[in-house]
């Protein structure tokens, strides 16, 4: 009987709590003491206990019979108290084991989840220091700043395998923000930057832009960048040679024309022209993956003026807008160093001072002509982009950033 109820409990260790194996080895020791009453208390109290932590009446019959259906004559033949002692003792084994090592594994978790908290909690505490000690957190900014961008660069490349075996973690990946903070607002910029610009300067020829003017803020245009216009058949014939990569990597893709509604009935639908003839036709593509970026960054090279030391980001956008097409303002870039090229037609480009600085700067604008290159930083300027008027030709402008 007792390998009987061996193979039982260690078939079902995991999923009878510990009374109601107690309560099995209590009936089989009382079993045999000439009490049919207390023997069919005994048995409706086990039925009890299994209908309360919820076991199927089989699984309960299924144990009582089994553990009372005596296979072996040498066994059978040992006194009731033996038999009964083994059953407690193995039961108490098992439950030993299983005990020890759930408690082994909580006490590590425990120790771990405290180290966590502590090392949070330590964090938590630097910060709230250095927020309120203004000679602090210039320091602790002063020294952190340059480290930010390496240790997240870092943390995307050590990412990379795992990307590989699980493909659908690739589009976030790529996303600068995944959860936006509500409860985090931009400190303000230094409005000493807009206060004297009163106009876009050209800086066409500047050979000495980092040392000269990078990143002091004041945008500025080149025109020296693009050898020739970038029109719609330019982008049909990439699009065409790399089909697969740009559709893939295209995070957003919105017109106000339902004929144009993603990128392969732009340049592939039969109804494109007519609806490009449209003087309001207004489309706005978005792309987030590496593939799509060094694709076009084979028709909109990089600037000349961004230093080699720096990064351009993944996201990049393209605007397709009619002559006529309405204003618009241009998102939040991933950096706030900003850069847009004019591909093809006209269209006028609205520098206004960011929030904290509109009682001391003024806003500025810019007509954007084929092959012009713009440069601001949104930190300061927030652009807006309305229609020129001056022609029937499209406009495409191309959009990036850059730390």
């Amino acid at each position: 009987m007792f390998h009987c109820m061996q193979r039982v409990i260690l078939n079902l260790k995991f999923s009878l709590p510990f009374a109601f194996f107690l309560c099995l080895v209590k009936m089989v020791i009382f079993s045999r003491n000439n009490v049919s009453e207390r023997f069919e208390t005994e048995l409706i109290e086990l039925r009890r206990l299994g209908s309360r932590w919820i076991l199927d009446n089989d699984v309960v019959e299924d144990c009582i019979s089994t553990v009372f259906k005596d296979q072996s004559d040498n066994f059978s033949s040992l006194p009731v108290i033996s038999r009964g002692q083994k059953i407690f003792n193995f039961c108490l084994h098992i439950l030993e084991v299983s005990f020890f090592k759930v408690w082994k594994f909580c006490r590590t978790f425990l120790f771990l989840t405290w180290i966590i908290l502590k090392v949070i909690f330590g964090l938590i505490l630097v910060y709230a220091i250095a927020s309120s000690h203004n000679p602090t957190q210039k320091f602790v900014m002063r020294h952190s700043q340059s480290l930010i961008y390496p240790v997240l660069r870092t943390v995307r490349i050590w990412s990379l395998p795992l990307l590989r075996k699980y493909d659908y973690f690739t589009e976030w990946h790529e996303e600068e923000c995944l959860l936006k903070n509500p409860f985090y607002k931009e400190p303000p910029p230094d409005c000493w930057v807009c206060e004297d610009v009163r106009t876009v300067v050209d800086l066409t020829g500047l050979h000495n832009y980092s040392k000269a003017y990078a990143y002091n803020g004041k945008p500025f245009i080149v025109r020296d960048i693009m050898d020739s216009p970038i029109s719609l058949h330019v982008l049909k014939n990439m699009y065409l040679a790399s089909k697969e990569a740009l559709i893939r990597g295209t995070a957003k893709f919105v017109s106000n024309s339902p004929r144009l509604g993603s990128l392969k009935e732009l340049f592939e639908g039969l109804s494109t022209e007519n609806e490009l003839s449209r003087k309001d036709i207004q489309i706005y593509w978005k792309m987030n993956r590496v593939s799509s970026a060094r694709i076009i960054r084979r028709v909109f090279k990089r600037p000349y003026f961004i230093p080699e030391s720096s990064e351009v980001a993944l996201q990049r956008y393209l605007y397709i807008d009619g002559p006529e097409a309405s204003q618009y303002v241009l998102p939040l870039t991933d950096f706030a160093n900003v850069w847009l090229a004019q591909g093809k037609g006209f269209r006028l480009i609205v520098l206004d001072p960011a929030e904290g600085c509109q009682q001391n700067c003024s806003s500025v604008s810019v007509l954007l002509k084929p092959k012009d290159v713009l440069y601001y930083n949104w930190q300061v300027w927030r652009p807006r982009s309305l229609p020129a008027r001056l022609t029937d030709d499209l406009s495409i402008t191309f959009m990036g950033s850059f730390y």
